[in-house]
């Protein structure tokens, strides 16, 4: 599904890559971000064109609530991330937009939100 970007959060992984990560270029940093999805698959189901969306950034944490999978990866480095007019991402890496939600507080959510409740 491709989601039209509307906003889209700075957290410590981006400026942590910006200042002296090595990464493979060309890269479109961001992990964090909110849209309106604008195509969906034939096989998609449960999120239709234009629907209001967070991108959830966490792709194969595995089954374990502890640890990550090995191959764990965040939206944005290594793929390309939201700092992007537009991004491709799987159907299950969206969630509903909370309602009265401003955009920008939706797009600071994913990470911050993934790291405090990990943290629990």
């Amino acid at each position: 599904m491709k989601v039209d970007l509307v906003a889209a959060a700075l957290n410590r992984r981006e400026w942590w890559i910006r200042n002296g990560r090595k990464i493979a270029l060309p890269a479109v940093l961001g992990s964090d971000g909110a849209g309106v999805v604008s195509a969906v698959g034939p096989r998609v189901s449960g999120v239709s064109i234009g629907d209001e969306v967070v991108i959830y950034p966490g792709i194969g944490w595995g089954d374990d609530e502890a640890a990550s999978a090995v191959g764990f990866v965040l939206v944005g480095v290594p793929g390309q991330g939201t700092y992007a007019e537009q991004l491709v991402v799987k159907a299950e890496q969206v969630r509903p937009r909370p309602p009265g939600w401003l955009w920008l507080d939706a797009a600071a959510l994913p990470v911050a939100g993934l790291t405090a409740w990990r943290a629990s």
